[in-house]
């Protein structure tokens, strides 16, 4: 039996945020009320922390490209919610 489709979705979301190279991309809440947040990557040993993404926006749910040359994520930093692209420095 296949497990439920969203769990499933989480699974391939949680995946693509390890990236092969060693790094981890993730959101951190910047305020006690979870509207604003920042993209952040990290080697995946929690070391070197680097912020991609600034301002008093909600940004969230970043995922690599297939190649890590990119990540992609959404932010509401025009006033309503979109999905954004970076590039990466790896």
């Amino acid at each position: 039996m296949s497990p439920p489709a969203s769990e499933s979705v989480a699974a391939l979301t949680l995946a693509s945020k390890l990236f092969a190279v060693g790094q981890i991309a993730f959101r951190e809440v910047s305020n006690n009320l979870g509207t604003q947040s920042k993209i952040f990557v990290m080697d995946s040993d929690g070391r070197t922390p680097v912020r991609l993404t600034s301002g008093s926006s909600l940004d969230a749910n970043p995922v690599w490209s297939p190649d890590g040359r990119q990540i992609a994520f959404e932010s509401n930093r025009d006033g309503n919610l979109e999905i954004y692209v970076l590039n990466t420095t790896k």
